[in-house]
């Protein structure tokens, strides 16, 4: 029961767990959550239409997966909605990726400095 509640806390981004992640989970679990994390953040909707834009390359959005995106992300106009997703899956990948880079490093100099 506490697996089923830290997965629902994930995906829905608050964030809520009964244990501790980093102790409590195996890597498989720890990485189960970490991508109900970022599907949560993204929008399964959202998700589902990058995933099929990435894999059947003659598929245009209809205009019902267009206004259901809209109204998921927010966006103004409808025009512009498959490009704030792309952008924003764009900024969030490289920013996930510059922060593993930084604290990968500040844990490889924090090692040498203990040993």
């Amino acid at each position: 029961m506490p697996a089923l509640f830290t997965a629902s806390s994930a995906f829905s981004d608050t964030g809520l767990t009964v244990k501790s992640t980093a102790n409590d989970f195996t890597f498989f679990g720890q990485f189960i959550i970490l991508i109900l994390i970022k599907f949560g953040g993204i929008g399964l909707i959202t998700v589902k239409l990058a995933i099929l834009s990435l894999f059947v390359f003659n598929r245009h959005t209809s205009l019902r997966e267009r206004l259901l995106m809209q109204g998921e992300r927010g966006s103004n106009k409808l025009g512009t909605t498959i490009d704030v997703l792309k952008i924003g899956i764009i900024v969030m990948t490289i920013t996930e990726f510059l922060g593993a880079i930084v604290l990968f490093l500040y844990w490889l100099f924090s090692l040498y400095v203990l040993f």
